[in-house]
């Protein structure tokens, strides 16, 4: 009888809870400094003097690599750069503000302390909550008699706003990472303030858009560019077709192989202009770290509207300011940018507009995002029609759909709409399905029809509510 030959051990499977804890592991030894940003090479067998010598090409080559870049650790460290960021407090009555700036930050306080950020049509379904304890502390005032509240957008119902409080609280309470936050709590969050609300907006998950070319990052006082950052979201104006005319214009004035009307040469943003730059972390972790990555995005965005207002209109002009959301955890953040004297970015922070703790936090989040929402589809794409595109805000073109760049290496995917997305929000979200990246972990929700994948690539509003074939 022949002997059987033992069939190899079947791999076992890692579990989503699995990830998350080697998830926190890496992030624990990450934040104690233990870990580096490049891997280190495996230990060398050769002999001492020998292994000597290649550590030493290994240091010289790796000071190579990073020459040219400064690593920055906190804002106040760019205030001497030849092209400084310097952090600035709102509430500085010595420091100059531009008024339209001023103008966003009265109205930013005013949804900060409850007033009016509700619809008076929603006063009956959230009353329906009285007995809710996260619903506690609505009062009157936080509903518009004149009905105000709607010129900016629907009032989310109270079952939607229910359940982010409901996911918001579990990832806090399991210590969920970065990227699961960003798919389960903030991006819902995102998409029930601005689907549909009557602006030509949308918002991207933008974790893996590099600042390109690298001409923009500000420079340090050597001389030399400080290290790229990156955001988490970003909220832009949808594409028009007048946009592909500017982009053949700058092709004429700058022949180089892509040109974006961003600060960035990602194919999902290369034609549509961003509005406001969203950077988050976790509960208690990290505000310095955003400060400075939002603080060298924003600097670089400033450098590219005025080199191509410049190159299409021949002046270089900045617009009056930028705004910025930083989450931390629960907690949502308005600050905002602005330019001046000279290459100077200023760091303006900060207002607390809202929190998923509770459902009046969540309402404040959602009102503050649909008055950004109509900032940006109205003085700021007028602005940029004005300054940079040289046309008047009525010569607006219809949007298009975005195009595919010849070198981006992206084929673009068939979809179907999904049996989920039925454009109703009442008792749920649309059905979100994000891509599982680079082996991040995957939630669902303690609901029937809602499921997230956490994504650190780039996915955006529409891709959502699609499923391939």
């Amino acid at each position: 009888m022949t002997e059987r030959t033992p069939s190899p051990r079947k791999r076992k499977r890692t579990t989503a809870v699995e990830i998350f804890e080697e998830l926190d592991v890496l992030e624990q030894i990450e934040e104690l400094g233990l870990m580096d940003e490049t891997p280190k090479a495996p230990k060398s067998s050769l002999p001492d003097d020998a292994s000597s010598v290649s550590s030493s090409r290994s240091s010289r080559s790796s000071q190579a690599s990073h020459r040219g870049r400064s690593t920055v650790k906190k804002l106040s460290h760019m205030r001497l750069n030849l092209e400084p960021i310097v952090p600035k407090n709102f509430s500085d009555t010595n420091e100059f503000m531009p008024p339209e700036l001023e103008e966003m930050l009265r109205k930013m306080v005013r949804i900060s302390n409850g007033n009016g950020v509700l619809a008076k049509s929603s006063l009956g379904d959230i009353r329906s909550k009285d007995d809710d304890r996260a619903f506690i502390g609505i009062e009157d005032n936080a509903f518009e008699q004149k009905d105000e509240r709607m010129k900016l957008g629907p009032t989310p119902s109270a079952a939607c706003v229910s359940k982010v409080l409901r996911i918001a609280s579990k990832c806090k309470r399991r210590d969920h990472c970065e990227a699961s936050w960003n798919s389960a709590v903030h991006a819902v969050i995102l998409d029930m303030a601005l689907d549909d609300i009557g602006y030509d907006v949308d918002f991207l998950n933008c974790t893996a858009a590099q600042i390109s070319p690298k001409s923009l990052l500000p420079s340090t006082k050597s001389g030399h560019n400080v290290e790229s950052k990156m955001i988490d979201f970003a909220i832009h104006l949808e594409p028009e077709a007048v946009f592909a005319d500017v982009m053949r214009k700058l092709t004429v004035t700058r022949p180089t192989p892509l040109i974006s009307l961003n600060q960035t040469h990602h194919p999902s943003l290369r034609y549509t202009p961003i509005s406001v730059s969203i950077e988050t972390k976790l509960t208690g972790q990290d505000w310095t770290k955003a400060e400075v990555q939002v603080g060298i995005w924003v600097a670089a965005q400033f450098k590219k509207l005025e080199e191509d207002s410049a190159a299409l209109g021949g002046e270089a002009l900045a617009p009056p300011f930028l705004p910025i959301i930083i989450v931390q955890g629960h907690s949502w953040n308005f600050l905002a940018a602005t330019r001046g004297p000279g290459p100077q970015t200023n760091i303006w922070s900060n207002v607390t507009v809202g929190s998923t703790e509770s459902a009046l936090g969540v309402y404040k989040i959602v009102a503050a995002l649909q008055l950004l929402a109509q900032w940006s589809d109205t003085v700021y794409r007028g602005w940029l029609y004005a300054n940079v595109f040289g046309l008047q805000q009525d010569e607006r073109s219809p949007a298009i759909n975005l195009p595919i760049p010849d070198n981006s290496g992206l084929d673009p995917p068939k979809f179907t709409k999904s049996a989920a997305s039925n454009g109703s929000n009442a008792g749920g979200y649309p059905h979100y399905a994000g891509a599982l990246m680079a082996g991040l972990c995957t939630i669902f929700a303690d609901t029937t029809n809602y499921s997230v994948a956490a994504s650190k690539g780039i996915e955006s509003k529409e891709s959502r509510r699609l499923q391939p074939q």
